[in-house]
């Protein structure tokens, strides 16, 4: 399929754009072009002036964005090698051109070319080298060793244009390479192309036309953000003056979500029950933001309309107050909810009609692979889910905008932060009418499944059940039972990226309720990609103040493209329900984090008394090893690929690990410690030196879970160390003075945090500064002296001989002894079988997400600068987050691994409303 005859002319727009592109002259480093050079493009605002203004903002960043992740991919998927493809046929259709390229059958088999796929042909064999015959092709399929690929020749007047010509004409050889893959772009844009259809446009655009509006952290009053009630006359799901629609939702159910979330949770799922619009809740760490996700899909899935009752907002000292009344539906209701019907089928047929490319007609190669199933005899079996009647299953095209949602689209930027909600679901269940919790019926698209979670792939569903069929399936058969699986399921789990494919968008039911998870790691735009499917029902569930979304492209990022949806709309006061009681944290590592990233709002479930008889941690009655600890430093900084290093600070950490073991030995340190690090190359230098206190060799597993702050977002561990590696005086300390990394770094553990770091280096960010002063007068602040690998078993032995009274932990300090033996001798690290196991299973699971690249929140960073002076001065950006040297350490680990994967904090009957990220 290429050409104007077949795909979407959203599709043919974005080929034609990104075709066009020369390879070697476009596809450059943004961060490189002199500001004089580079194209002028609007800021992201906070309010828009109409949905023409929107798109008009955002699609020049959209290229500019995705330039830069095509840029990137030249030095990281793609190689400095290619392969021959004998050109065998080629087709005009219109402006495009159709080539099938015969590959060499050797070669074949190291690269698989899908669907989408943008690919390069060269005439010299180093596609990364700068070839002046070249152009870019996007693959439409692949079988064996043919691939036929789609391109337009460049236009008349470009020097290659002739050569390429002249190459196709005599149907010459090419060098063939692929680049990356589009699909994600090419949803994006068919979202940003599709935004004027959608029904949450006029909340998205958050036109700035009403005046100041209430604020506050539990419901912050939008009266112009609201939606109308239904029958309004100016638009679908806008807000009657004064009040919103709300759904009704059983006693029972509501008298069990009471029994077990705190008051801000009860708030946030009590706000999601609006008839439609956008809700924002904002889960810090530890405050139950799962916990609380699974409350609101709760009374999504059982909520009522017809005893739906009015809120109004009622202002009186700033403060909101709830009224109940009527429903403020229209008399005429019934010509009211035909309109409605028929405007919402003109606008999902509209969509639809844009992308029959992911309908009907067209099936990519990929899904001809299951095709060939082996079957024998006639085999019985039944759907794994129970049968919902005909009545209850409510087309969208159908209903009014007051029908309760019987169907929920559960999305997310990444497979893991998916996957951890789809986990949450089947363990848990979905608290129903009668407050018990039931596993609903549940499906999940998209490839990068768990392995514990793939009972509930979509594909492998209809691999099982077509495998059971006594005659070969077809495609029709494929299709339908997709289908008849997307209608049974109430909940349907996705990427947001996966939330654009053919499975999704071809539903006919469509998807009227959205939630997403992990919503601020999430560009914006791609977030309009599960909007298209007739979302009247938005709830964003996030945190701004932890890593945001990815963006490659320096120039993007400076007119705030990385900024999501989730941030714009809190920065312009939408109301926000903020979970603010923390579970997960000691009271005195949760200080920090609340009074200077959530301006000392958060609060703790426990006080200190309480979670210390809780959690006990016995070692942190030595000062040293107390809940909150830093650790001054003075090592030296090294470059290493790209990234930094300090063996010093390494070497520090081992030590660390090795007295705290040594001291007490029955504890499981190698599971209860977690190291992280801002750079790559630093995570594996710990690793390497952890191996050898081991005694393993230096390629076996790690037995200590290290990884980077990015990689460690919505993980938790006992105890934390982090290395902070920045010790040169002369520079800046990049992307370490990223508030949100560092929020992220100090808010992981449960009983210790330990920073590992050079003050001298590190307060002149004003961040940092502000730490490094609280622990100081604290006197948490220990100034390591020289030799730094005997420092902790000199200061434990010289606090033991000056308090002799004080009860000495159970391990011998004579352990601690410099013998002039090396550490890993001295102390006795022996792993049983049983703890080996459980470390492969720990590996097995970060390398299983470390295959989650398609839409990962991965950060990038700025630049150094030869100017120390870290802290901005009036009217200077900050620069946080832009991409510059420090970019690959960010995108050494996929954020698609952030994931919690130690359990819960859930202790007792207090702290049952938390434990979760």
């Amino acid at each position: 399929m290429a050409g104007s005859k077949a795909g979407s002319a959203e599709l043919n727009e974005f080929k034609a754009t990104l075709l066009s592109f020369d390879f070697y002259k476009d596809i450059i480093d943004d961060a490189k072009v002199p500001k004089e050079e580079r194209k002028e493009m609007a800021d992201v605002p906070l309010h828009f002036e109409s949905e023409h203004h929107y798109v008009d903002t955002f699609m020049p960043l959209f290229w500019e964005e995705a330039k830069a992740q095509i840029h990137r991919s030249k030095g990281t998927e793609m190689s400095h090698s290619s392969e021959t493809a004998r050109h065998v046929a080629f087709k005009s259709e219109g402006e495009w051109l159709r080539l099938d390229l015969q590959r060499d059958k050797e070669e074949a088999g190291q690269t698989q070319y899908n669907f989408a796929d943008l690919v390069i042909l060269t005439q010299g064999k180093d596609p990364v080298k700068e070839d002046p015959v070249h152009f870019l092709a996007m693959v439409d399929s692949s079988t064996g060793v043919m691939i036929s690929v789609s391109t337009r020749l460049p236009k008349a007047g470009v020097p290659r244009a002739l050569e390429v010509a002249k190459v196709i004409s005599a149907m010459g050889s090419w060098q063939l390479a692929k680049v990356m893959n589009c699909s994600t772009l090419i949803r994006e844009f068919e979202g940003l192309k599709a935004f004027p259809k959608i029904n949450l446009k006029d909340v998205i655009i958050n036109r700035d036309d009403s005046g100041p509006r209430d604020t506050g952290t539990e419901m912050q009053a939008a009266p112009d953000l609201q939606p109308k009630a239904p029958g309004a006359k100016d638009g679908v799901g806008a807000a009657q003056p004064g009040g919103e629609a709300l759904f009704h939702i059983p006693q029972r159910l509501e008298e069990w979500l009471k029994g077990k979330h705190n008051d801000p949770q009860q708030k946030a799922i009590n706000d999601c029950r609006k008839v439609s619009g956008i809700t924002l809740v904002q889960g810090p760490p530890g405050t139950g933001k799962t916990k609380t996700a699974l409350g609101i899909l709760a009374i999504l899935m059982n909520a009522k309309a017809k005893e739906a009752k009015a809120v109004s907002y009622t202002r009186t000292g700033g403060a909101a107050k709830h009224v109940t009344g009527t429903d403020g539906e229209s008399e005429d209701e019934e010509a009211t909810d035909e309109a409605i019907a028929k405007r919402e089928l003109e606008r999902v047929q509209l969509v639809r009609s844009r992308v029959p490319w992911l309908r009907g007609g067209y099936t990519p190669w990929t899904d001809r692979l299951d095709q060939d199933v082996p079957v024998s005899g006639t085999v019985s079996w039944r759907l794994p889910f129970p049968k919902l009647k005909p009545s209850e299953v409510v087309p969208m095209s159908e209903v009014s905008e007051d029908v309760a949602p019987q169907k929920v689209l559960v999305s997310a930027p990444s497979n893991a932060a998916i996957d951890e909600v789809l986990r949450r679901v089947v363990q848990d269940g979905i608290v129903g009418p009668d407050g018990t919790p039931t596993k609903p019926s549940v499906v999940r698209l998209g490839p990068n499944v768990h392995p514990s979670l793939e009972e509930y792939s979509l594909e492998r569903i209809v691999k099982r059940r077509l495998a059971a069929l006594s005659d070969a399936p077809n495609l029709n058969q494929r299709e339908e039972e997709k289908q008849r699986l997307l209608r049974d399921a109430r909940l349907v789990c996705t990427t947001l990226s996966i939330s654009g494919s053919r499975d999704v968008v071809g539903f006919e039911g469509g998807f009227d309720t959205v939630v997403v998870d992990e919503a601020s790691q999430g560009v914006e735009v791609s977030m309009l990609v599960p909007l298209k499917l007739g979302c009247r029902r938005l709830i964003l569930i996030g945190d701004p103040q932890q890593l945001p979304a990815t963006c490659f492209s320096t120039q993007a990022l400076e007119h705030a493209y990385e900024r999501s949806l989730f941030q714009r709309l809190q920065l312009s006061q939408h109301k926000v329900n903020l979970l603010h009681v923390q579970y997960r944290m000691h009271p005195a590592i949760s200080a920090f984090p609340s009074e200077h990233f959530y301006e000392g709002i958060l609060t703790n479930a426990l006080p200190r008394e309480e979670f210390e008889a809780q959690y006990p941690a016995p070692w942190s009655n030595l000062p040293c090893f107390g809940p909150v600890g830093f650790f001054d430093v003075r090592g030296e900084q090294q470059d290493a690929n790209m990234s930094y290093v300090n063996d010093a600070e390494a070497d520090f950490v081992i030590q660390f690990f090795a007295t705290l073991s040594a001291l007490w030995p029955d504890e499981p340190w190698h599971s209860k410690i977690a190291v992280i690090s801002p750079y790559a190359e630093q995570v594996k230098l710990i690793r390497r030196k952890f191996r050898t206190l081991f005694g393993l060799p230096d390629k076996s597993i790690c037995p200590v879970d290290v990884n980077t702050v990015d990689g460690f977002q919505g993980r938790e561990k006992d105890c934390v160390i982090v290395s902070v590696v920045r010790a040169d005086t002369s520079k800046s300390i990049g992307f370490v003075r990223d508030r949100r990394r560092m929020n992220v770094a100090f808010t992981r553990p449960r009983t210790n945090l330990w920073i590992v770091g050079y003050v001298r280096v590190l307060e002149r960010n004003e961040d940092w500064r502000e730490f490094i002063v609280r622990q100081r007068e604290a006197t948490r602040l220990l100034r390591v002296s020289r030799p730094f690998n005997t420092f902790l078993s000199r200061y434990v032995r010289n606090y033991y001989e000056r308090h002799p009274d004080l009860q000495q932990p159970p391990g011998k300090l004579s352990s601690l002894d410099d013998t002039g033996a090396p550490l890993e001798e001295r102390v006795d690290l022996e792993l049983s079988k049983e703890q080996l196991e459980e470390i492969e299973r720990r590996e097995e699971e970060n390398a299983f997400y470390q295959r989650d690249i398609e839409e990962v929140s991965e950060d990038g960073s700025e630049s150094d600068s030869e100017d120390i002076a870290d802290d901005p001065g009036p009217g200077e950006a900050t620069g946080d987050g832009a991409p510059g040297e420090d970019a690959q350490d960010a995108v050494a680990e996929p954020a698609a691994k952030r994931q919690k994967v130690d359990g819960d904090a859930e202790g007792g009957e207090e702290a049952d409303a938390g434990g979760d990220e």
